[in-house]
């Protein structure tokens, strides 16, 4: 009788151990860091242009993700990963136009304004120059740490929080 009472009580100990690990699990995947992109759309008149069909393409993977702007001209992509972007728009009667080399980070909102310019659909305009590096509607900072950074730094206390003064402008409070 005892070993039977003493099975149970191991599968319920298996059983809250697994709720314990899929439930940090599930805590650890919603703290994953992502950015997003925004912008609006206009004409070389600075009037907006709604229903512009605007594509994000991942160079990196191939990915792509399409939407379309809004009655204001707006357009926006969420929950991007770190790194870099292209972004093209378009729409009938404009040139379409083509910015590369956008960098999205971590925790960031990248804005990326676009000005169609008047012209044939089959002409693409494409900007090589990169967004500016500072957020002037936000002062979050963040940084991602690489993998290979973690695997050179050593952590004396094997605690993974130590690695958080690798980030630029952050004091050590002990000194």
């Amino acid at each position: 009788m005892n070993s039977g009472n003493g099975t149970g009580k191991t599968i319920r100990n298996i059983l809250a151990l697994g709720i314990v690990f899929l439930t940090a699990s599930c805590g650890a995947l919603a703290q994953a860091g992502r950015g997003s992109i925004s912008g609006l759309v206009t004409d070389p008149g600075g009037a907006v242009v709604q229903g512009a069909k605007v594509t994000l393409l991942n160079p990196a993977t191939g990915a792509t993700q399409h939407t379309v702007t809004s009655s204001a001209g707006l357009y926006t992509f969420i929950s991007l990963n770190p790194g870099v972007y292209k972004v093209t728009a378009s729409q009938t009667g404009f040139k379409s136009v083509a910015q590369e080399k956008i960098t999205v980070n971590l925790d960031a909102v990248t804005e990326v304004n676009v000005t169609l310019q008047v012209g044939a659909t089959t002409e693409t305009v494409t900007v090589h120059e990169g967004v500016e590096l500072v957020e002037p509607s936000n002062s979050t900072v963040g940084s991602l740490i690489p993998a290979e950074a973690i695997d050179r730094v050593p952590l004396v206390s094997r605690n993974v929080y130590d690695l958080i003064q690798l980030s630029a402008g952050v004091n050590a409070v002990n000194g």
